[in-house]
């Protein structure tokens, strides 16, 4: 949660501190991306939507929330994370980090199968510190630098082996309700003292900081410089919560009841239609509002707010006429992105899900809304429909896509309505199956070449 950042972190996760413009977590994601890392697995907390938006823009991204975030410690969500893990090896790594692409390369390179990176001591805040044997084994950790011999202080980035890590789980689980409010620094000892060692890779010049508080912060912004090989994200977030025009939709819930003024929800809609259509941008009705539309020629009595569709083309573009939309006093709120976000007036809301194309050619009938797989030719084949005075854009086949959301019986109001969520998944898992098989052949090439 990072509360020790006050403001910075009150709508993003501390990972998303920006240091010179960039969140941490994004120059930590690009900087493995740029090492080779094909595969990367995030254990989300607080507002875990700012991660999970990431896999969107970086199809490398893997998100594992632990809702217990905030009763828990670093070691339950690593924990957490463990089916996802599976059975190979893998780096981890701390998500309030800055460092130079050589702590990825030398843990990679380095001969032990499970390593801790250190360096010489830099900081006293936070300060893990470290005590090897003459075997380079690593056998104490203390945050007093006068309790051990001390050979370095822990970065925060480690390779482990499956080995090692199920060592660790072994010992996790044999009290998981003492246990689970535990870091991960004495169960490494434990188990490196007792079954499978873990070693120390010492580098002494390495380029990196910890980032706590505000007074780190500066301290990073101005005396540690690291080149990055690549930068391709571009922070729409950052852009949104700059505007003038934007209210916040944890704020809109307070007190929220359901049911909402149907005058203004076709004054929203409408308007919506009319400004995104004079700037060549399609948008489409979806779930809620497509159900009313088609079954009751009205919005649904109950429903709470309004929902459509756009493509992720035209997402920026849509958060751009911001400005333009605020001149007939409709607002955009913070949400999601770039998965969703929504535009309100007078208490009524519209949410605008984006249409993410595919992200591999195996998926390429299907695209991505939300974390849901589904056939794309229902939103790039649309049909004209009339509703609220107005010929308003709809998927292809509006019914058979009604009743793949809700069930057979949509019809019927108040039905036992229910989403079909494993055929949505079926796809989105099929894929990590064929990206994982990918990277054993891959694997095993190497190996036999060598």
């Amino acid at each position: 949660m990072g509360t020790r950042f006050g403001k910075y972190t009150e709508m993003v996760p501390k990972g998303f501190v920006e240091v010179n413009g960039i969140p941490m977590v994004i120059q930590s994601i690009e900087t493995l991306i740029s090492c080779g890392i094909e595969r990367i697995i995030i254990g989300t907390g607080y507002h875990k939507e700012a991660y999970e938006a990431l896999s969107a823009e970086y199809p490398e991204v893997i998100c594992c929330h632990s809702p217990r975030y905030a009763e828990t410690n670093c070691l339950y969500t690593l924990w957490n994370c463990r089916e996802l893990i599976g059975d190979e090896d893998f780096l981890m790594l701390d998500s309030d980090l800055i460092y130079e692409p050589k702590a990825i390369t030398s843990l990679l390179e380095c001969k032990y199968h499970s390593a801790i990176l250190t360096t010489p001591v830099k900081k006293f805040q936070d300060s893990y510190f470290v005590e090897q044997d003459k075997h380079h084994r690593f056998v104490k950790w203390s945050k007093n630098y006068d309790e051990l011999n001390a050979c370095g202080e822990l970065i925060g980035i480690h390779k482990l082996s499956n080995k090692f890590f199920r060592e660790v789980c072994r010992e996790f689980e044999s009290n998981l309700a003492q246990n689970e409010k535990s870091s991960y620094e004495p169960f490494f000892q434990k188990v490196s003292n007792t079954t499978c060692p873990i070693y120390i890779l010492k580098v002494d010049d390495l380029i990196w900081y910890e980032i706590d508080d505000e007074a780190d912060l500066k301290v990073a912004e101005e005396s540690v410089h690291i080149e990055h090989k690549r930068h391709t994200y571009h922070s729409n977030v950052k852009n949104m919560l700059k505007t003038p025009f934007v209210c916040y939709r944890n704020e809109r819930y307070n007190g929220h009841t359901a049911g909402m003024n149907k005058e203004n929800a076709k004054y929203l809609l409408n308007t919506l239609k009319k400004v995104f259509e004079e700037n060549g941008i399609e948008l489409l009705l979806a779930y809620g509002t497509l159900l009313g539309a088609i079954r009751e020629h009205d919005f649904i009595g109950h429903d709470s707010d309004m929902d459509t569709m756009i493509w992720r083309r035209d997402m920026q573009k849509c958060l751009d006429l911001a400005s333009e939309l605020a001149k007939y006093d409709i607002q955009l709120e913070c949400y999601v992105l770039p998965w969703i976000f929504t535009y309100s007036y007078k208490g009524v809301t519209c949410d605008i899900d984006v249409i993410n194309e595919p992200i591999s050619p195996f998926n390429k009938r299907y695209c991505l809304i939300e974390s849901q797989y589904i056939q794309r030719s229902f939103f790039e084949h649309t049909e004209k429909y009339e509703f609220q005075g107005e010929m308003h854009t709809i998927p292809a086949h509006p019914e058979v896509l009604l009743e793949y959301h809700y069930g057979r019986k949509w019809r019927i109001p108040g039905g036992p309505h229910a989403r079909l969520q494993s055929k949505l998944f079926f796809w989105y898992y099929i894929n990590k199956q064929i990206q994982r098989v990918k990277r054993f052949i891959k694997r095993k090439f190497k190996s036999s070449n060598h």
